[in-house]
């Protein structure tokens, strides 16, 4: 386990033997596992029975699932919809049209930028669907946004017509997705051609990759992000028309190198570019993670180097809320 979801049920038999188990973390439901001796007998619907029972008593009705293809008929047949496979490896929710409706809503977002780039919806078309148009993007946890993701956007937006943005929603960071989507606003003020995102549950979540979210942890482990890759790469990226994904140099963590790597290999086969840059040096290289040891311990003008002038007065009213 990459870590102990928030809640773990099992299931007994009728001598007390353990003969199942489940948990749910956040809107995932994981480590689902049944006795193969009592498969279909009912064990794993009672344990999702009680998964979803408790997602609902936490105010969460959207719910996904990664699992084994063998398994699909089961999570289909209590409600789930299969919306990627690969290998070894499904992923499935419980609303039948969540991914092609976040599809739907980015491609919303990209059709008004469009228009007000052009004028009308017609010519934002046209514009964004000619051969040749160069449509980059960026993905990024901004925690907090730096100088260093600002050099890369900067850098991006002078290679392409648009760069699609996103800021990663899963909440399990030292800001809220709330508060870094501000800083990337405020960081970006000013480049038109970057169009801010958000990922929802589909790029680099609890369910696509996990691993991200515990990197002091799995130092050491082999990322699993093919899905991740995967998903990005056939329906995302092909739905926007994105053809090259900017990623700046890792030297210091080993999952983001890693996953770096994994980018390189799986996103060329659909049509993706990987174009890595490097970090912005200002005598050192800028790191998110050193610049929140720095406010940890109080030090704001160490800080305040490596952070846009805007971003470093909104932590500093943020942690003086605090």
């Amino acid at each position: 386990m990459e870590e102990f979801p928030e809640y773990m049920i099992c299931a007994e038999d009728m001598q007390g033997n353990l003969c199942g188990c489940g948990g749910i973390e956040q809107n995932v439901l994981k480590y689902l596992a049944v006795e193969p001796l009592l498969r279909g007998e009912g064990v794993m619907a009672s344990l999702l029975s009680e998964l979803i029972q408790y997602a609902a008593e936490q105010g969460r009705t959207r719910l996904m699932v990664f699992t084994k293809p063998n398994n699909r008929e089961l999570f289909e047949a209590c409600g789930f919809y299969l919306i990627y496979q690969g290998g070894e490896a499904i992923l499935l929710e419980n609303r039948r049209n969540g991914l092609r409706e976040y599809l739907e809503r980015l491609r919303r977002e990209t059709l008004r930028w469009g228009v007000r780039k052009t004028g009308s919806a017609a010519a934002a078309e046209r514009f964004l669907q000619r051969d040749g148009a160069r449509i980059g993007c960026i993905v990024a946890n901004c925690n907090p946004f730096t100088l260093g993701h600002q050099f890369l956007a900067e850098q991006a937006a002078r290679d392409c017509e648009l760069v699609h943005f996103f800021v990663l929603s899963d909440p399990r960071s030292d800001y809220s997705p709330e508060d870094r989507m501000a800083m990337v606003r405020l960081g970006l003020e000013g480049m038109d051609r970057i169009l801010l995102h958000e990922t929802s549950e589909y790029i680099i979540s609890a369910v696509t990759f996990p691993t991200y979210f515990y990197k002091e942890r799995a130092q050491g482990q082999e990322t699993n992000c093919r899905m991740d890759l995967e998903l990005f790469g056939s329906r995302i990226a092909k739905s926007l028309g994105i053809s090259v994904r900017y990623e700046g140099e890792e030297p210091n963590c080993t999952v983001t190198r890693q996953y770096h790597e994994r980018m390189r290999e799986i996103l060329p086969s659909f049509g993706i570019e990987v174009k890595e840059l490097k970090r912005l040096e200002k005598g050192g290289i800028v790191s998110a993670s050193g610049i929140r040891k720095m406010i940890r311990e109080g030090e704001w003008e160490a800080a305040r180097k490596w952070l846009p002038e805007k971003e470093y007065f909104y932590l500093r009213e943020l942690h003086g809320r605090g």
